[in-house]
């Protein structure tokens, strides 16, 4: 858990005493060692019995498979186990990633997952018939990737919270997301090369590229791993000709959204909206995409696990996407850890754009599947 104060930071803090409290002895992890020993000291001054060990590593880089071997081995030398027991008393391990860069902004699902949480509590407590408001979130393209982050974080925060203070999560629905990166993007050139759009040598060319981008995702070099999954993007856009990956049929022009940012940029509308003037609308931000270059490509797939156990889930996707595609989408879907049902279970349909759609898809009309424009499946856990 991590973040800067007074967000995600002070949930990290009344985490870490609740735990303390309880007689449960600590690792806590991070990149500041300042502040990791100001938190060991308070918590030490309170509750003198519990055992502590700090342990300085910064996720955003360190995140490999040597990280929980390494958190262990500290932790052993100073009689700490993380995960096993001491003296009766379990061990927990309390990870602070501090995902906000030196401006504030946050920088990973965590941290954005802290802010959201953040903001979606100080609205509940606005007006008291809030609270028993059932509460359901749904997002695609990047956003789509901090759905299961913010449904992740709420659910783990009301185990922890009085029933007074937790958030009636019910249902998340993600579209076109890079969920699980290194089962997606391995989907790239397959989904090209049997779609009819590139040759056998192009495949051949794409798929050593596609490789590259996998590898140094394994390796944990989120920078390269984003910038190669990147030139795999543009490469394939060039040997397909496509205006646009998002949807193959665009043969020529891509969607021309554009025209309603230039729109809400006008002095009179943002007037009329109660828009500050100097915010800009903008679609795909630059300064955005520079902030989350390197969180891009981290899979959030255990999220999605966590949720299934416990919410609901809806999937859906583009039929004519190209880049996070249904073929992408089964790739990763077919690895996640189910305890109560299989995903072959899972309910599946096909939506034609403009008809309408309920929450779970019970009210749409439908065509084929062969001419249809979506596909959403349904991940329940009972």
């Amino acid at each position: 858990m991590g973040g800067r104060p007074p967000h995600f930071g002070r949930a990290t803090l009344i985490f870490t005493f609740q735990l303390a409290r309880k007689g449960i002895n600590l690792i806590l992890v991070g990149r500041n060692p300042d502040k990791l020993k100001d938190v060991s000291d308070s918590i030490q001054a309170k509750y003198g019995k519990t055992q502590i060990k700090t342990v300085v590593l910064d996720f955003a880089s360190d995140l490999s498979g040597d990280v929980c071997r390494r958190i262990r081995k500290e932790g052993s030398e100073h009689g700490l186990d993380g995960g096993d027991e001491l003296d009766g008393s379990a061990i927990e391990v309390v990870v602070d990633t501090e995902g906000d860069g030196a401006d504030g902004s946050p920088r990973d699902q965590f941290s954005i997952a802290g802010h959201l949480f953040a903001a979606i509590t100080s609205f509940i407590e606005l007006d008291h018939l809030f609270k028993s408001c059932s509460l359901y979130f749904a997002s695609e393209s990047y956003a789509g990737k901090f759905v299961p982050a913010i449904g992740y974080h709420i659910l783990k925060a009301n185990a922890y919270l009085p029933a007074s203070k937790r958030v009636n999560l019910v249902d998340v629905a993600i579209g076109n997301r890079l969920m699980d990166s290194v089962n997606q993007v391995s989907t790239h050139t397959v989904n090209a090369y049997y779609s009819g759009l590139i040759n056998e040598r192009q495949r051949d060319e794409l798929e050593k590229l596609q490789r590259e981008a996998i590898n140094l995702t394994k390796m944990g070099k989120w920078r390269e791993a984003t910038n190669a999954r990147s030139h795999v993007l543009s490469m394939l856009q060039r040997m397909t000709g496509l205006a646009t990956l998002h949807d193959l049929s665009k043969k020529d022009h891509p969607y021309e959204t554009e025209i309603v940012f230039d729109f809400l940029r006008k002095g009179d509308v943002k007037k009329a909206l109660g828009v500050k003037e100097k915010l800009v609308q903008d679609v795909c931000s630059d300064d955005v995409a520079a902030a989350l270059h390197d969180n891009f490509m981290k899979s959030v797939k255990f999220m999605v696990e966590f949720l299934v156990k416990r919410s609901k889930v809806l999937l859906y996707e583009g039929h004519l996407d190209m880049r996070d595609s249904v073929v992408s989408t089964e790739a990763w879907v077919k690895t996640v850890r189910w305890e109560i049902k299989r995903c072959d279970d899972c309910g599946r349909q096909s939506y034609a754009a403009g008809s309408e759609m309920g929450p779970m898809g019970e009210r749409c009309s439908r065509r084929s599947c062969d001419a249809a424009d979506g596909y959403v499946e349904d991940l329940r856990a009972g």
